[in-house]
């Protein structure tokens, strides 16, 4: 605060995916002073990272051990798949 102050906010915004060799990369890069550089990200990442499906009638989830290295991490990534839809 005390010696950058007076420059103004800029935010910068950095978009990732894997690709087809499932290397993960940058696929897109915001920058700017608005909300409309987060909002334009933020859109971008959900194109590439969000992937809808039909209601679920079962669910199988298999942790990959160098990314899910504890039990709390996958407890986690299991968490997120319990908003999947489900029919009643």
């Amino acid at each position: 605060m005390k010696f950058l102050s007076h420059l103004p906010d800029a935010y910068i915004q950095v978009v990732m995916k894997y690709n087809d060799q499932g290397k993960l990369v940058h696929s897109r890069f915001y920058c700017g002073d608005d909300l409309d550089t987060y909002l334009h990200a933020a859109k971008q990442s959900r194109k590439e990272n969000i992937t809808i499906v039909p209601p679920l009638k079962k669910v199988v989830a298999v942790m990959q051990g160098d990314e899910f290295f504890s039990t709390w991490v996958a407890n986690k990534a299991v968490y997120r798949t319990r908003k999947a839809p489900f029919p009643l």
